[in-house]
């Protein structure tokens, strides 16, 4: 029996669906779920005639985006209280996308993740990287994989 389902979400209309399947399916389980947002990898560009990096400029940029990654969450929250389904958030900066969706899952000690796919061809797939696919093959707990049925 599924007792803590992990569900990444990115905010777009495709996870946010998602976020409502894993969310009735947790339900479905008496289940709790752990919303997971991965922030974008942190660009630092720097040129040689830069000598230093101005410290609070980059903690600027740095609460600026996890504010903006946690208000992305928000709306998956809302969906789950909406079900009455127990939720707790993380929301962090991986070294990519798959990682941390990997990493939260062991430390949340989750036993399935839950989440949506944007369904690319296997050609885009096989050149872009799938984070789904990725995922599917470094975790070692039960992964369900949401396709939106009616695409627009």
């Amino acid at each position: 029996m599924t007792q803590h389902v992990l569900i990444p979400t990115d905010g777009s209309p495709l996870s946010l669906k998602a976020v409502e399947a894993g969310v009735a399916f947790a339900k479905s389980q008496n289940a709790r779920v752990t919303i997971y947002h991965a922030l974008e990898p942190f660009p630092l560009y720097v040129r040689d005639e830069s000598n230093k990096l101005d410290p609070d400029l980059l903690r600027r940029v740095e609460a600026e985006t996890r504010r903006e990654g946690e208000r992305l969450v928000q709306d998956a929250v809302s969906i789950a209280e909406r079900a009455g389904v127990p939720v707790s958030v993380e929301v962090d900066r991986p070294v990519n996308p798959y990682e941390g969706i990997v990493a939260a899952a062991k430390r949340n000690n989750c036993d399935m993740v839950y989440m949506g796919s944007h369904g690319r061809g296997s050609i885009a797939g096989l050149l872009l990287g799938s984070v789904t696919q990725k995922v599917l093959a470094h975790v070692d707990i039960p992964v369900t994989v949401y396709r939106d049925p009616a695409p627009k």
